[in-house]
């Protein structure tokens, strides 16, 4: 794989576009931004041709989850989903609650990269077009597109 490059937020989000570009799959880094309370915009890391949203989290702090509750109260039929490099991480110092024990409190789809050699989950990617995601994108007004992000889900949209 390539080393780190200045234009993505992480390391670990570096492999694992890496790693999606040589095994071919439709993605777009960035492709969306999606307004929510605060005011403030939140940019999820992947869009894939399938509909689903990746956020790829080396670290899931406190402010993260909070968001990321507001994001999933205000758009409920878009599938976003958590890449997390260790999803067994305690969310905080004097917690028993894990990354991955919040997911699934909170109904948010998770799965676990090794930081070596990180993809995406086979199943996400093979999944089928989620159509109600898809749609819940493209028919938001507020929802602002990348070109590229627009052209792969009207693709998935029409394919």
């Amino acid at each position: 794989m390539r080393p780190f490059r200045r234009n993505y937020r992480s390391g670990l989000e570096d492999k694992v576009v890496a790693g999606a570009r040589e095994a071919g799959l439709p993605f777009v880094y960035e492709g969306i931004v999606l307004p929510y309370e605060k005011p403030a915009k939140y940019k999820p890391d992947l869009i894939l041709g399938n509909g689903i949203v990746v956020e790829i989290k080396g670290w899931f702090e406190s402010s993260d989850r909070a968001k990321h509750k507001l994001i999933h109260a205000r758009y409920p039929d878009i599938d976003i989903r958590f890449l997390f490099s260790k999803p067994n991480n305690l969310i905080g110092k004097k917690s028993k609650t894990t990354y991955a024990a919040w997911c699934r409190q909170n109904g948010i789809p998770y799965e676990a990269c090794d930081s070596r050699k990180p993809v995406l989950p086979h199943r996400w990617v093979t999944e089928p077009v989620n159509r109600v995601s898809v749609e819940a994108i493209l028919g938001c007004p507020e929802i602002r597109l990348t070109d590229e992000a627009r052209e792969l889900l009207e693709g998935a949209r029409n394919g």
